[in-house]
């Protein structure tokens, strides 16, 4: 590593309040480069000058909290999401333009992205994300708000995906593209052989792929939220027979700017970019996304195609370019605005994924009137309905069939196209979901004041161990509440290994 790479390093152990982990990441630093002032000062910073500063951000941000919720009478809310440093995924992105318009509609808001939140000062918590990647952080973080303001109600946006498929993807299909000498027909022959082995989605999967007790951990996050906020009737559907959620639930639609969309017109793309009428997918390069079926399924039309979206697994994005046609285009990034006029200079939206880990392409592509080509397994077939034409992500066949199909319907389908984007304007804008969560806000609050948090504090599972507490007036905790981590046990507070 570099010593930037070490000053990075030490900067977020810094901003997570790990004082130790700071220093020592700034002493081997050090040992590559000892000029280096940066991590000089780093070094020289001691555990409780950072600890202090750590402690003025967090009682400046429940100050604040108090002095808005007091002036204006304002709903005060805490959002939580992980504290491990990743990218900037569709959650934490989806998290911040809803703190955005509940902030318009007169709540105040805060983010919290530490390893201990300090839940004084807010009237609710808002957490994130039970998928398996994350779920051990966000219950680590809700034990730490339980014991500290045991009453307090929390509201949770799953984010919630079966992974199976794309586990079974990543397996079966990659390394097929990944076979020099293979000709089109050979690989189409062994992705049909590879459907042999594809997962029953109709049975339950297992919770979590890590060892036992942390593949309880969704469950137990499920478990312990007061009011859920699912995506679509498809998230909550796999939330309920996946995880066994019996919660009341409000579910909250993907949302997107209409304005951006009616504002935009095709002629920046067209200027920059040469291409109109072309097939557009957008989405980070992985198996997630599915690009490369999609360029292979299309590689023998010969349509124009561009592809948005950062290199996310370099090795897919390789394969990608190796099967694309001469006619494809990769474009790594586009501002919202410049994306906005893809949309209108584009002919097709095609979304060839396994998950919505995307939530909005389509919903933005629908906006600017793009016709659209969607994943059978995509949670924008409830709102898109016969707008859009289905597939099997699996099948570059059924992919090939409908783009072509999409594309020649282009005209015919206009006023069905046109007739959606008005009710999508209606529906799915974030006003509107920033109003859906505040009424699931409100229910959260009601049920709170009803009791079901004042009846009893965090249960003690042991000595020096406490669970969650699920708030309710049983006097025993019930089981799938208490958290599985204990001391001595489980996925260290930061995924990162400590340096000596």
């Amino acid at each position: 590593m570099c010593p930037e790479n070490y000053v990075v390093l030490a900067a977020v152990f810094r901003s997570l309040g790990l004082c130790s982990l700071a220093c020592a990441a700034a002493r081997r630093g050090l040992h590559i480069c000892p000029v280096n002032a940066t991590l000089r000062a780093f070094a020289a910073t001691t555990p409780d000058d950072i600890a202090a500063g750590v402690q003025n951000t967090i009682a400046g941000r429940r100050a604040r909290a108090a002095v808005a919720g007091a002036a204006h009478g304002a709903l005060r809310v805490l959002m939580v999401n992980t504290f491990q440093p990743r990218d900037a995924d569709e959650d934490i992105r989806q998290m911040e333009k809803l703190r955005h318009y509940l902030v318009q509609e007169g709540l105040a808001v805060d983010i919290a992205q530490g390893p201990r939140p300090d839940p004084r000062g807010y009237d609710i918590i808002h957490a994130w994300n039970v998928n398996p990647a994350f779920a051990h952080q966000i219950l680590s973080q809700l034990k730490a708000i339980r014991l500290m303001a045991p009453g307090l109600p929390v509201v949770l946006t799953p984010c919630y995906t079966d992974f199976r498929e794309v586990a079974w993807s990543r397996d079966q299909h990659t390394p097929v593209f990944a076979k020099p000498n293979f000709t089109p027909q050979q690989i189409d022959q062994a992705l049909q052989q590879a459907l042999r082995s594809r997962p029953d989605l109709r049975t339950k999967p297992p919770l979590c792929p890590v060892p036992k007790p942390f593949d309880q951990i969704p469950a137990r996050l499920v478990a312990l939220a007061d009011h859920i906020l699912p995506a679509s009737r498809r998230e909550w559907q796999m939330l309920a027979e996946h995880l066994d959620a019996g919660r009341p639930h409000t579910i909250v639609p993907a949302s997107a700017d209409p304005d951006l969309a009616a504002a935009a017109t095709a002629d920046w793309f067209v200027q920059h970019h040469g291409l109109r009428d072309f097939i557009l997918t957008v989405g980070p390069l992985d198996p997630e996304h599915n690009q490369l079926m999609l360029l292979h399924a299309l590689r023998a039309t010969h349509l124009p195609i561009v592809v948005v979206g950062p290199r996310r697994d370099v090795l897919y994005a390789r394969f990608c370019a190796e099967h694309a046609s001469r006619h494809c285009r990769f474009i790594e990034h586009l501002s919202d605005e410049q994306l906005a006029s893809a949309y209108r200079a584009a002919k097709v939206t095609v979304l060839p994924g396994w998950i919505d880990t995307a939530a909005t392409p389509w919903l933005e592509a629908a906006l600017a009137g793009c016709a659209l080509a969607v994943s059978n397994r995509l949670n924008a077939n409830e709102s898109l309905g016969s707008c859009a034409c289905a597939f099997d992500p699996a099948d570059p066949a059924a992919i090939r069939k409908a783009v072509l199909q999409a594309c020649s319907h282009h005209k015919s389908d206009a006023i069905k196209r046109a007739e959606l984007a008005g009710q999508l304007r209606t529906h799915n804008t974030c006003t509107e979901a920033a109003r859906l969560v505040i009424s699931a806000y409100q229910a959260a609050l009601a049920t709170s004041s009803s009791g079901r948090h004042a009846a009893r504090p965090p249960a003690r599972l042991g000595p020096g161990v406490w669970g969650l507490g699920s708030g309710e007036s049983s006097p025993e905790p019930r089981p799938g509440i208490q958290s599985p981590i204990r001391r001595g046990e489980g996925p260290p507070a930061i995924g990162i290994p400590a340096i000596a």
